[in-house]
């Protein structure tokens, strides 16, 4: 199964800031998030080989589509980007993303590429094992037709937390003590703790109790006071850029 699109627009585009506006209401949140999440599980529980062909950007949700895939091939255009930008509006992943993303590149590179919004360039993802081919922009789809899986070779760190469970609590409470400074309030902006934890629990958890977690954690990020004045700001901002 290859998941591509046409042209070299992005890969998949997700919600609007409009539309965050109704995740407002929990229920919706919640249900945004369990949807997302059934229909990505049934991709990556799929018993043949799945590959996402991407020839566009592919941020947020259309990330987190590729990483539900079994294989990532990008296009090699040094402009394209990968990436996820929910912190930028209090938000975390919601389908997925996060847990994934740890379990695939390490949970500190994970973190580091989640908390500050980083979009990866072509070159950086082949090397962080994000992605596990490039191709030339007229070969995306014969090289997707053949590609295999690529497993990326986790930093010594990461490796280690899988297995010293003194070490991952070292390394998440500074992860946490990172996440309280830049949110001091837990009730008023919480995704930047649920994050942490998210990750650090992506080393010992199933994806049944992960998924929980997240969407959970979504619902309570949605519904922050800290994130509709994120979401405002930026609309505000978009706004007057384009006036």
């Amino acid at each position: 199964l290859i998941l591509a699109t046409k042209g070299d627009g992005a890969f998949l585009t997700g919600p609007s800031l409009d539309c965050y506006e109704e995740l407002e209401d929990g229920s919706r949140a919640e249900s945004y998030s369990r949807v997302g999440q059934e229909l990505l599980e049934r991709l990556a529980r799929l018993a043949i080989p799945s590959v996402a062909a991407i020839s566009g950007n592919c941020l947020g949700g259309g990330l987190e589509l590729a990483l539900a895939a079994r294989i990532r091939v990008l296009v090699d255009a040094p402009s394209l980007r990968l990436g996820f930008s929910d912190s930028l509006i209090g938000l975390l992943p919601a389908w997925g993303g996060a847990w994934r993303l740890s379990r695939l590149i390490g949970p500190t590179l994970a973190l580091e590429m989640l908390r500050k919004s980083l979009a990866l360039d072509p070159a950086r993802a082949l090397r962080w094992g994000l992605v596990d081919q490039l191709a030339p922009a007229g070969d995306l789809l014969s090289v997707a037709r053949s590609a295999g899986p690529r497993r990326p070779r986790l930093r010594l760190l990461d490796r280690l937390l899988g297995v010293l469970p003194l070490l991952r609590f070292l390394v998440f409470r500074r992860a946490a003590a990172d996440a309280r400074r830049l949110a001091p309030d837990l009730a008023d902006l919480p995704a930047p703790h649920r994050l942490v934890r998210l990750v650090e629990l992506s080393l010992i958890r199933s994806p049944a109790e992960l998924s929980r977690f997240e969407r959970d954690a979504f619902k309570e990020a949605a519904t922050s006071p800290g994130a509709r004045r994120m979401r405002q700001a930026l609309l505000r901002h978009n706004v007057a850029s384009s006036s």
